[in-house]
Formats: C-alpha cells, sequence, structure tokens
C-alpha cells in the first residue's frame, strides 16, 4: 500500500524521537536510575509501576466501558467527576506544605489579593528576574479573590483547572477518533504525577489549560469559511495563548506547534487559495496580537507596580541547567546565579 506524505512524516518524528530518547536510556541508568535512586529515595518507583499496571488493566478490560462511555451523552460529566474523586481523596489527606518556588507563588497571590505589590516585584526582582512573573501573582490573586487566599483554595482551583484539561482533552481530540479521545483524557485523569501536582501551587495548571483554550479555538478556524469568526478564533487564540504565557512561559512550544499545523495545512492545501491564505492570515494576526499584548502587559504590571524591573533571565538558561552534568539535568544555583550576575546584554549570549 502507498504511503501518504502524512504516513512519512509520522515515521521520521518517531524515528527522530526514538534516536533522541537512546541516550537518556542508556547512559548511567538514565531515566530509570533517576526513578529508582532520586532524591526521594525510590518513590517515584511504585508510583511508576501503578500507573503502568492501570494503563495494562485498561487495555485488557477497559475497551467495552470505553465503547459504552462513548454512547453516553453524560461524558463529560463523568471525565469531571473522574477526575476530581482521585484528586479530593489527596487534598483530604492534606500531606502537602509549600515550600521554596511554590511558597512564592502562594505568596504572590496572597498579596496580590491584600493590594501589597510591592512585596511581589521585590521577589520577582531579587529571586527571578523574570517580569512575565507578575501575569502569574495576577492569576492567583484572581484564584485568591475566587476561592481565598488560602493553601485549601489554591488547591481546589487547580483540580478544577485539572478537570478542564482532561474535559478540552476529549473535546480537542473527539473529532478525529473518540476512542482516542476518551483514551488519552482518561490516562491524563489517572496519571500520579498530575493526582499529587494538584495539591502544589504550580503555575503548570493554569498555562496548560489556557494553551489548550488556544489549541480548542484555533482548530475551530479549519471547519468555518465566516470571515468574522475566522479573525475572532485568530485574536482569541493570540489572547489565550499570551495569558497562558505569563502563567508559565513556555508557550513557544505550543506556537511552533500551531504553526507546524498550519504547514501542513498549506502544503495539503496547497492549490486551495483561499484554505493557504487564510492560514497564513491567523498565524500572523495571532503572532502579532501575542507580541502586542506581552508588551503592553509588561507594561501595565510596571505601571501599577507589581514588577519594577524590565531585567530578564533568558529562557535558555534552562537549557544550560539541563545540561549541567555535575547535576544530571537538575536545579543548579551556581549556573542562574551566575548568569543572574551578568548584565542585561550578556546573559543571552552566555546561555548558547
Amino acid at each position: 500500500m502507498r504511503r501518504s506524505l502524512s504516513d512519512w512524516i509520522w515515521y521520521v518524528i518517531s524515528l527522530g524521537f526514538i534516536i533522541f530518547l537512546i541516550p537518556f536510556l542508556l547512559k548511567d541508568g538514565g531515566f530509570l536510575k533517576y526513578i529508582i535512586f532520586a532524591g526521594r529515595k525510590g518513590m517515584l518507583l511504585p508510583v511508576m509501576w501503578i500507573y503502568i499496571g492501570v494503563c495494562f488493566i485498561y487495555i485488557l478490560i477497559g475497551k467495552k466501558y470505553v465503547y459504552k462511555l462513548e454512547k453516553t451523552k453524560s461524558i463529560v460529566l463523568w471525565l469531571v467527576i473522574g477526575t476530581i474523586i482521585p484528586r479530593l481523596y489527596i487534598l483530604s489527606k492534606q500531606f502537602y506544605v509549600a515550600t521554596n518556588d511554590f511558597k512564592n507563588y502562594l505568596e504572590y497571590g496572597k498579596n496580590i489579593y491584600y493590594g501589597d505589590f510591592g512585596s511581589v516585584a521585590k521577589v520577582i526582582a531579587t529571586s527571578y528576574q523574570m517580569p512575565k512573573m507578575g501575569g502569574l501573582a495576577v492569576f492567583n490573586g484572581i484564584i485568591a479573590r475566587i476561592f481565598s487566599p488560602t493553601l485549601i483554595g489554591y488547591q481546589i482551583a487547580s483540580i478544577l483547572m485539572c478537570s478542564g484539561i482532561v474535559v478540552l482533552i476529549y473535546i480537542i481530540l473527539k473529532n478525529y477518533n473518540k476512542t482516542v479521545a476518551l483514551t488519552a483524557a482518561f490516562l491524563y485523569m489517572v496519571y500520579p504525577s498530575n493526582i499529587f501536582s494538584s495539591q502544589i501551587p504550580t503555575n503548570h495548571h493554569g498555562a496548560t489549560l489556557f494553551f489548550m483554550l488556544a489549541i480548542f479555538v484555533f482548530l475551530k478556524i479549519y471547519n468555518t469559511e465566516n470571515k468574522k469568526k475566522i479573525y475572532l478564533y485568530a485574536v482569541l487564540s493570540g489572547i489565550l495563548i499570551t495569558i497562558s504565557n505569563f502563567i508559565h512561559p513556555s508557550v513557544i512550544v505550543i506556537i511552533l506547534s500551531i504553526l507546524c499545523y498550519s504547514i501542513f495545512i498549506i502544503i495539503g492545501y496547497f492549490k486551495d487559495r483561499k484554505k493557504v491564505i487564510k492560514f497564513l492570515k491567523v498565524n500572523v494576526i495571532m503572532l502579532v496580537l501575542y507580541s502586542i499584548l506581552t508588551t503592553a502587559s509588561l507594561s501595565c504590571l510596571h505601571h501599577i507596580g507589581i514588577i519594577n524591573d524590565y531585567t530578564e533571565l533568558p529562557v535558555l538558561f534552562k537549557v544550560v541547567m539541563g545540561l549541567n552534568e555535575e547535576t544530571t539535568g537538575g536545579y543548579s544555583s551556581d549556573d542562574i546565579n551566575y548568569i543572574k550576575s551578568l548584565p542585561q546584554e550578556e546573559k543571552q549570549s552566555a546561555c548558547i
């Protein structure tokens, strides 16, 4: 049978990923060594086997239940309930105490709630040098306003955000394959790392929720020819991506994914001039709006005193730490303090 272009692209990507993964698995035990002997003294190992066990049971007996759920109108409700129950159970144990970065994130929300913007600005400037973190402070302040400026308030908000992510996984994928959509949503729903991290006032859940919303909105462009709706979806995508990036500055991966998706669409419909122009336009609108909103938002944060300095630590500092053999890619205070000590114009080059 003749392979299509998309099949060959998939094979190349899969092969590239396997080649990339092999050194991490083989070198000094790699990822498995980390799981077994990490600083938590092997605590991750049983979690890994539990997850593998759940996935195995799902493969053996889960398909018939998936088939039944696919026909259920209340499937979204079941996904929400299934996500909330294990996370609320962990919450009831009250085992978590916020420390380090997560304690700062919790304090951001409290300080915004009580109007102490100066304390937020001081921590961002001295501890992080990440002005965009002012956006996280505002986001956590909103959570504090809705759910209370307490740890349990943030934990409840995180659980609800995780539920939203599970639902979005299903909604986005069901247009391609309902079984795959339900399987992916289920695997995320029972993913141990996510269940436990829902107790932490991290910035990951909010950022993920908003970029998933951006993907959901962007994909709607494909099925509409209404110009007003096309421009509306492009604008909404730009806004949602900007919000996601202010909560956690990692949206470049999502932008590149959207661009790659658009390139494949353009290649597939190269002879359809309307579709090509449509996707070129929406990408330009989304990226320009993202850039404008980022600059304007930073200016607003500075104006109201949530940030007091535009000095920014380059994103590439994470690559520097990740390639540090002494810390096996973990956090390195020596690396980050060295980069922070450099003048702004030298920081980027020091990371390359």
